[in-house]
Formats: structure tokens, sequence, C-alpha cells
């Protein structure tokens, strides 16, 4: 656990954690003592995502537990198979390559709430596009400065991606 959270857990119980869940494929067993978080992505845009989900979690000290869009419902709800030892509806969040409009590269949205938990965020939207449009006029107006850019096309993609996924998690 990372200072500065000071919650106990993930809102999962011990049997929700026990039972675990499917992920990419895969049963996987939660860990009680571990802070999860549920991340649904597209197949087809995982690998895009990947490193700045890594950089979520070594950043955060969360273990994100991925996702395809075959394995979560629409709703988002990860633990709604439940019977009993329930306390909580826990959701994942759901991160997509997708077109903005003005300026932005990234949106956790709705925009309207600034400190989210997941059930509040409905959409964690990057536009890939227009992170790399932007990267290459930044790496174009650096060469001709005689300045070399202080980071990657991918940290770039990567940065925005762990940052938008942190407004779900109240940061």
């Amino acid at each position: 656990n990372k200072t500065g959270n000071p919650n106990i857990g993930d809102g999962l119980t011990a049997y929700e954690e026990y039972r675990g869940v499917i992920s990419e494929g895969q049963f996987l067993r939660l860990k009680a003592k571990e802070k999860e978080l549920g991340v649904m992505v597209k197949n087809a845009e995982k690998d895009l995502f990947a490193e700045g989900i890594i950089w979520l979690e070594n950043a955060s000290g969360l273990k994100v537990i991925r996702f395809d869009e075959t394995e979560i419902g629409t709703d988002r709800r990860l633990n709604k198979n439940f019977q009993n030892a329930h306390d909580y509806d826990q959701y994942v969040l759901k991160l997509e390559n997708t077109g903005l409009t003005g300026n932005a590269i990234g949106e956790n949205q709705p925009e309207s709430i600034t400190k989210k938990v997941p059930k509040q965020s409905d959409l964690v939207a990057i536009d890939v596009n227009k992170i790399k449009s932007n990267y290459h006029s930044q790496d174009s107006a650096a060469r001709a400065g005689n300045i070399q850019m202080p980071y990657t096309e991918t940290e770039s993609l990567a940065n925005t991606v762990a940052h938008e996924l942190a407004h779900g998690i109240y940061v």
C-alpha cells in the first residue's frame, strides 16, 4: 500500500476475492491483501495501453486486473455474480482509444465529476492519433532548435493513460 491511501482494501469481500474473476481468458483468484483495480480494454487495444497501465500500477501501488470487452458487461460491474458475502458493487474502468474534440488528448468522462471512483467513470478516453500528432509537432520544433525531446512518443501515451486512469480512482 502506498502512503497517502488510508483505505484498508479495494472494496471486495474476502469471499469475492477468493471466488476470483476471468481476466484475459484465464481464471484469476484475487488477493485479499492487495488493492486491485479492474480495467477493461478492447483486445485490439491492449498492447497500445499496456505501458500506461504499468505506469499507473507503479505510481499507485494498485494491481490492475485487465479485462477484455467480452469479460465485463456494459454496466462495468466487476462483482455482480454474488448470492452472499457482498458489501459493495465494484466497477472497472473502461479504457478506449477514441477521437476527442478540442485540444484534449485524454479525458476521464464525465468531466463534470473531478474526484471519481470507478463507478462514476463512464469512459477513460484516449485520443492516440492526437497524442502522436502532438508529439511529432513538438519533436519537429525541438529538432529545428537543435533540442532533443526529453521523452518518447510511447512515454507520452503512457503518461496520458496513467493520468486519465488515475482520475477514475480519486486522484
